[in-house]
């Protein structure tokens, strides 16, 4: 990300690195960002995580989030991810990290926003069986103690999590195929013949 963004500045941001020296679990990226993030919200986006021609409003998101804002898809495998598990009143329980019998296909993708107390629950973690601080055990706590709020992105939307090999192949596909259609869409505008 360093060599193709650098600090951020030619599109208009701030960019800060750090280094996870191990793999000790997402969570992990809060103690590592402590000084940086002081006291504000944060978001957090895996990057793996492919989303496209969302409707979200993140800024206002951000600024509305009084705990933790996370984002749900429906997904035809639901035991590979952390899934909502809601209750009858369609009241958020916890979310479950990868069920072997799952009661929803929500899954929660790569893209969490927190408020400012999220350094110090990432401290407090204990690590998992994986040996890692895991996102779930964080989004567990803000869902237990907090004021969680959960956005359902529709089909309108795309999203992948691009971490294996057959899905970064699939993502490929995909956005090539959308350059091209872009690509034909400028060219049919302007008068080209193809």
């Amino acid at each position: 990300y360093q060599n193709v963004l650098g600090n951020g500045e030619q599109i208009g941001i701030d960019i800060k690195y750090e280094i996870q020296e191990k793999p000790n679990g997402i969570a992990e990226a809060f103690i590592i960002g402590q000084e940086f993030l002081a006291s504000s919200k944060c978001i957090l986006m895996l990057g793996d995580n492919i989303l496209l021609n969302n409707n979200l409003n993140l800024r206002e998101i951000i600024q509305n989030n009084k705990g933790a804002s996370l984002f749900s898809y429906p997904v035809d495998n639901p035991k590979d991810f952390g899934i909502l598990k809601i209750n009858t009143k369609k009241e958020i329980i916890s979310i479950d990290e990868k069920p072997k019998n799952p009661k929803t296909n929500l899954a929660i993708i790569g893209l969490y926003i927190f408020d400012n107390n999220v350094t110090n629950i990432a401290k407090s973690l204990r690590p998992s069986k994986r040996n890692e601080l895991e996102i779930t055990d964080i989004n567990n706590f803000y869902i237990k103690n907090s004021n969680t709020k959960v956005y359902k992105i529709d089909g309108s939307a795309f999203w992948i999590d691009a971490g294996s090999v057959k899905n970064l192949n699939k993502i490929k596909i995909i956005l090539l195929l959308l350059t091209f259609n872009v690509k034909l869409s400028l060219c049919q505008k302007e008068g080209v013949k193809i």
